[in-house]
């Protein structure tokens, strides 16, 4: 309304609009100027837009800037309806509640009970003001803001919608880490205030910078290129592949018995963590079990002793052969889900995961861009009469068991044109599979020379051996 007025030559509206709603002219400090004061990740575009200072380069991802640009929009398309001295005259009409409590009058229960019938606060929310409300001095608490919640908010994502949906979920895991047991998404600030409750004002401010030591353990976990240990860096990378994320609970404990001063497990223990939790996740996903029952699992596994954690995962993951919904698959178990299963039909990106790791066993000295192949059906998903042929009288049955299994599946850097790929196996075997870098399409080239259900089950073989020791698991 102010930049209306002042675009439309009316400067005693827009003067009025400052002196009286905007500013307060009298305080001694600049930053106490505004008489609305946002939190500190809004502060930088709110003092642009309240200075009138958008022609200097400015973030217009905001939300400020969304609801400036609306309410400009809606008063520049509007201009017969809105009546600037009618809007500022229901603006007035406007009233700001200001309650002071008594010493012994609980501020959190009060602000739940106003909030109650309002627009509901995310889990973050309440918990930060649950913190804030605690430290009764208010330079103390701004300060605390200022140098541990703000820095955890802002260090887990690149915007705003990104942070808070990361927040929500690492407080939910930090929860679970602590009490050892699942928590659901809409309980995380009762759990966190019944940790607090009994705590002095210090004992809270200890715990929210014990928070904010943890959140930097969770940012290397969601974006491991921060993590400085290239092995280490590389477990979280493949783990995060797989698009799980209930470990992240008793990864956070693991995190912390690696990187506290009294470090209680090696690089070597986080790694075998790592691909521990890969074996289990792998071996399961081949073997069709569900994942929703291991929320509970790893948040009991957060109360391991730091002492032993390797061992002690292994032996808790490997006893759970009772309870099928948390069931680790054994080694003839694997091996045939991994010759049968159609991997490539249920999860693609999980088959190119799959085939990057037995790429990468062979230990090739010189290392192929995994990320630049694609994944080739050996035998194609078009069959014409030749392949038919090819195949024998039982061809369909090939093509429908095995199409989509590992047997048949192999990565590529692109054949020298598109044509070929639904060539006769020993055309692509002289003309594409031959010159190949790839030593899962090399081997191909050296053991078989035509490509029937035999071929197929002989190399699917092959591979459920090699995976079975790439996703190992205990006896």
């Amino acid at each position: 309304m102010r930049d209306r007025a002042r675009a439309e030559g009316k400067d005693g509206l827009a003067n009025e609009i400052d002196d009286f709603i905007l500013f307060n002219k009298y305080a001694k400090q600049i930053e106490d100027r505004p008489k609305l004061r946002p939190t500190q990740a809004d502060l930088k575009p709110f003092n642009q837009i309240i200075n009138g200072e958008l022609h200097l380069p400015f973030d217009y991802g905001s939300g400020l800037y969304f609801a400036y640009d609306f309410f400009k929009d809606k008063l520049e398309s509007n201009k017969d309806k809105y009546d600037p001295e009618g809007l500022l005259n229901t603006i007035r009409k406007l009233k700001i509640v200001t309650i002071r409590l008594h010493e012994k009058d609980n501020p959190n229960r009060i602000f739940e009970t106003l909030n109650f019938r309002g627009r509901e606060l995310a889990q973050s929310d309440l918990v930060r003001n649950y913190f804030m409300m605690t430290i009764k001095d208010a330079t103390r608490a701004d300060k605390i803001y200022n140098d541990v919640w703000f820095p955890t908010q802002q260090s887990l994502g690149s915007n705003t919608s990104e942070r808070i949906q990361n927040l929500e979920a690492f407080l939910r895991h930090y929860i679970v880490m602590n009490g050892h047991q699942f928590v659901k998404e809409d309980k995380v600030y009762a759990e966190m205030r019944e940790r607090l409750k009994n705590l002095s004002e210090d004992q809270v401010i200890s715990e929210l910078r014990t928070i904010n030591k943890y959140s930097q353990y969770y940012v290397r976990l969601l974006y491991p290129s921060k993590e400085e240990n290239p092995q280490i860096r590389k477990g979280i990378e493949r783990l995060n592949r797989l698009k799980i994320g209930v470990h992240y609970p008793f990864l956070l404990k693991v995190y912390h018995a690696f990187d506290s001063t009294d470090s209680k497990i090696s690089e070597d223990d986080f790694c075998n963590v790592l691909k521990t939790i890969e074996s289990y996740i792998v071996r399961r996903f081949f073997h069709g079990l569900p994942t929703h029952s291991l929320n509970r699992l790893f948040a009991s596994l957060s109360g391991l002793q730091e002492d032993n954690l390797v061992n002690s995962l292994r032996k808790e993951l490997a006893g759970k052969e009772a309870w099928r919904a948390q069931y680790w698959p054994n080694d003839d178990e694997f091996e045939e889900d991994f010759r049968t299963v159609p991997m490539y039909k249920i999860s693609s990106e999980r088959c190119h995961f799959i085939l990057e790791t037995l790429e990468e066993s062979f230990g090739h000295p010189e290392r192929v861009k995994l990320e630049e192949l694609t994944i080739e059906h050996i035998m194609p998903e078009t069959l014409d009469q030749e392949w038919q042929k090819h195949l024998g009288e039982n061809w369909e049955t090939t093509r429908d068991k095995y199409l989509h299994t590992i047997g048949n599946l192999t990565l590529i850097a692109g054949p020298p044109n598109s044509a070929i790929s639904n060539k006769l196996f020993p055309v692509k075997k002289k003309e594409w599979y031959a010159n190949s870098n790839v030593e899962l399409t090399k081997e191909i080239t050296q053991k078989w020379d035509k490509w029937t259900e035999v071929e197929i089950r002989e190399r699917a073989d092959i591979l459920a051996k090699r995976a079975a020791k790439i996703w190992a698991r205990p006896k």
